[in-house]
């Protein structure tokens, strides 16, 4: 049976809005600020993007070395590469005020062999406390080393080298003789040949600059003999 039309019940009608109202409210919502983004640490974190391995990591910065660094940096290395050097000669640098083998002394060291670290490694400075610069300054402080090294090169004796020196009288004494025996060497470099109380005192460039100036001069020595 049908239902009597009079008793259905129709729903109200809602009352219109007033004539530009959507409008208004439309433009209300995109003029509204954005809502503000929870912190970094309550964010949720992707476990993907932290595994993946193409993630970005961040920037340190790091500041260029001082001038005075990169000219520490690069005495050390040069009196690396003159350490290398002494002992391919056969000259060990075992010497009395060294902080390799203490208690060494200056004829031990004319006939010893280089130790079995520093054969191992490659570094004349396995032993050492100090940084090489140091070790080669104080190793060449008495002049004993540079006496022997002039005998290698040369190939003939020092005469009146006091191998083992306990006065700075006698340390300057055998620098002044290595030093004026490498002067008689026109392939060598004056610029380190008259620093006799620089070498006795450890200065670590002038000692660096010597053993520098020697190498280079029996490279040019051997070259002007292969020729």
């Amino acid at each position: 049976s049908k239902a009597d039309p009079e008793t259905v019940s129709k729903p109200p009608r809602r009352p219109p809005r007033p004539p530009g109202t959507q409008k208004s409210l439309a433009k209300a919502e995109a003029d509204a600020p954005p809502a503000p983004s929870p912190p970094r640490s309550q964010r949720p974190r992707s476990r993907t993007f932290d595994s993946s391995p193409n993630r970005r990591r961040p920037v340190r910065f790091v500041p260029p070395p001082s001038p005075e660094e990169e000219k520490r940096e690069l005495r050390e290395r040069e009196a690396l590469r003159a350490a290398r050097w002494i002992q391919s000669l056969g000259v060990s640098l075992r010497r009395a005020g060294a902080s390799i083998g203490a208690g060494w002394s200056s004829d031990d060291a004319r006939v010893s062999s280089t130790s079995v670290s520093a054969r191992e490694t490659g570094d004349p400075f396995a032993e050492a406390t100090r940084s090489p610069a140091a070790e080669l300054a104080a190793v060449c402080a008495d002049g004993t080393l540079l006496c022997e090294l002039v005998r290698v090169l040369e190939k003939k004796e020092l005469v009146g080298v006091t191998w083992r020196p306990c006065s700075n009288a006698s340390r300057l004494h055998n620098v002044g003789k290595a030093l004026a025996a490498m002067r008689r060497q026109p392939a060598m470099s004056p610029m380190h040949l008259w620093c006799e109380k620089d070498v006795v005192a450890a200065d670590e460039e002038t000692v660096v600059g010597l053993l520098g100036d020697m190498r280079a001069c029996a490279a040019y020595k051997r070259a002007g003999r292969r020729g």
